[in-house]
């Protein structure tokens, strides 16, 4: 607050600027040491107090007095492309959310044992967040589960060659060519570009050493 907004009565006007400047200070301290900026509903009421509290003229001092400005064509333009990108921004936010939902929605579809249901829930996930693996994920453990291996493999497949920066679809797909394929040779070779991307992690050593002993153990059973 500014130093000669000092002593002045606390009216309604003053305890609602404080009020909004304390929330946008809660939110920054909080979102500093959590995720409390991805969420919209927080982020946009705080959004919201930085600007009553930038914008607000100065306690004690008269509203100044509005007049309207004739429209131009420049201020239409730009007032336009502002809202576009108001319009795309909370699209680009709202994806995800529902892509999370459907997500979810084929996980309970699938556990009451309406598979093509819980497929089809994945699949509209991917289609509403197509930057994300989990739905690929979500429709091949849907697809292993109900007994649709090469669904399942096709799935797999899709989410390596769309997301292979990602540790979890190599992953994914190598624990499947092992554990339901039984193909260890291949899950060997999978599972190395999850190493290549996550060379520290335990799970991908101990999937590889698997594979590995699963080669080994048919090798000697053929022989």
């Amino acid at each position: 607050m500014r130093r000669r907004d000092r002593g002045l009565p606390f009216d309604a006007q003053r305890v609602a600027l404080w009020t909004m400047a304390a929330l946008v200070v809660t939110f920054a301290v909080h979102s500093a040491i959590d995720w409390t900026w991805f969420v919209p509903g927080p982020t946009a009421m705080a959004l919201v107090g930085a600007g009553f509290v930038a914008g607000r003229a100065p306690l004690g001092r008269p509203e100044p007095t509005r007049t309207l400005v004739p429209t131009s064509p420049a201020r239409l333009v730009a007032a336009s492309g502002v809202l576009l990108a108001a319009v795309l921004l909370a699209w680009a936010i709202w994806q995800p959310e529902a892509a999370d939902r459907e997500t979810s929605d084929a996980i309970r579809l699938a556990d009451a044992g309406q598979v093509d249901a819980a497929i089809a829930k994945a699949k509209d996930a991917a289609d509403a967040n197509p930057l994300s693996s989990e739905p690929l994920i979500t429709q091949a453990a849907i697809e292993t589960e109900a007994g649709r291996v090469d669904d399942a493999r096709e799935a797999l497949e899709q989410a390596v060659l769309k997301f292979p920066g990602e540790t979890q679809t190599w992953y994914r797909l190598a624990a499947f060519q092992l554990g339901t394929l039984d193909h260890p040779r291949e899950a060997t070779e999978t599972v190395q570009g999850a190493i290549f991307l996550d060379p520290m992690s335990v799970a991908n050593r101990v999937l590889y050493l698997q594979a590995k002993a699963r080669q080994r153990e048919l090798a000697t059973a053929g022989g």
